[in-house]
Formats: structure tokens, C-alpha cells, sequence
């Protein structure tokens, strides 16, 4: 489990006030109902509990706050966003990284791919090695030309099937803001939004 971008900013919160939180100042500041925080605080406090950290507490009268001992046990306030920012799944990191190769419009460089994913080039590479298999099953052809970049050869319209495939799955995924954001993004900057949202229309 992860925290997507809400719920680690929710955490960063708790981490930078010391007195309880009342509900309704969290209603206001975040701008989302009470049902949708407690919600929320439940997610977090079983990622806490995973990672072997006190759990959110709640003073009745109050609100909500964090131990001193859950606070010791979290990074301090200047690492906050490199080390507990929203961290892409396996899954969600590969569907980027074939959603960026099916629109590039030429070669895509491991720069490109670590500032997309925020994952390291190993990591990077072991995806790659599982994309590469799941192309060739569609006669899609990854690979590496020095000095370029990574490439992909293939019929077109084999292309677009996956990539329509893709797009229809991120957007049905239940809980998944910063992944769709980042789709949309990589669709408008590659030219393909429009055709996609046409397409998910139909399709969704």
C-alpha cells in the first residue's frame, strides 16, 4: 500500500501541527467532507501501522493528532516530499512508462523515464525487461539504440490498441487521482488526449 498525494499531505499535516486537529478545520483546509477524512485517516493509519509506526490519535472534543512517538518515527519536515511524497506501484509505474514509449514522438532516454517515475534505473530496467515482454506478445518490438534511446517498431494500429487499452484501464481505476493526472498530462504534452477522451467515451 501507498499514499497517493491527498493522504500524504493529510499525514504531513498531523506531522507539523503538535495540538489536535478539529474535523472541521480539516474540512475546510482540504476542501472534502468529514466522511471522505475519516476515510482517509483510516488509509493512513493502516499504512502507519505497516510500517510499524503509532496509528493516528483522536481526543475527544479535540480532533485528530499524531504521537510524539509517531512523530520521532517520520522524517524530518525537509525530507518530508523526497521520502514520503507519492510513490507509483509497480503496476502504476509500468503503465506509464509503455503509455510514454506508445506516444513519444522519437527516442525516450532513462533521464526521461527516472523523472516520470521517480524510481531508480535499476528499477527502471527491471520494467522495462517485463514491457518488453508484454510488446512482443502484440508484435511490438522494444529496444535500445545507443546514444538515442529506447524505441519501439510495430504496426500502428497494434500501437493504439494498447495504448486505448491503457487509458481505459488507468480511468476506471478506483482511487487512482495521481495516476489519471499523470496520464492526462502525458496524453496532452504527446498530442493524444483528445483522441483518448473521444475514445474512453465511447468505451467506459
Amino acid at each position: 500500500m501507498v499514499l497517493d498525494e491527498r493522504r500524504a499531505s493529510i499525514l504531513k499535516l498531523f506531522f507539523e501541527t503538535e495540538s489536535p486537529i478539529p474535523t472541521s478545520s480539516l474540512e475546510k483546509k482540504l476542501g472534502v467532507s468529514q466522511r471522505t477524512i475519516y476515510y482517509d485517516i483510516q488509509q493512513i493509519n493502516n499504512w502507519l501501522e505497516q510500517q510499524g509506526i503509532e496509528s493516528i490519535k483522536r481526543k475527544h472534543g479535540a480532533g485528530f493528532f499524531l504521537t510524539e512517538e509517531a512523530r520521532a518515527h517520520l522524517p524530518h519536515q525537509a525530507q518530508w516530499s523526497n521520502e514520503w511524497g507519492y510513490q507509483y506501484s509497480q503496476e502504476e509505474r509500468r503503465i506509464l512508462l509503455m503509455i510514454y514509449l506508445l506516444t513519444a514522438k522519437g527516442p525516450s532516454s532513462m533521464k526521461m523515464f527516472i523523472e516520470l517515475v521517480h524510481a531508480s534505473r535499476g528499477t527502471i530496467v527491471k520494467d522495462l525487461k517485463q514491457i518488453k515482454k508484454h510488446f512482443a506478445k502484440h508484435s511490438i518490438q522494444l529496444d535500445y539504440q545507443p546514444n538515442k534511446g529506447y524505441v519501439i517498431t510495430g504496426q500502428e494500429t497494434a500501437k493504439r490498441e494498447i495504448l486505448s487499452d491503457l487509458v481505459a484501464e488507468v480511468y476506471v481505476k478506483q482511487e487512482a487521482e495521481v495516476l489519471k493526472e499523470q496520464v492526462h498530462h502525458l496524453l496532452l504534452s504527446h498530442g493524444d488526449s483528445a483522441d483518448h477522451d473521444n475514445e474512453l467515451q465511447e468505451r467506459i
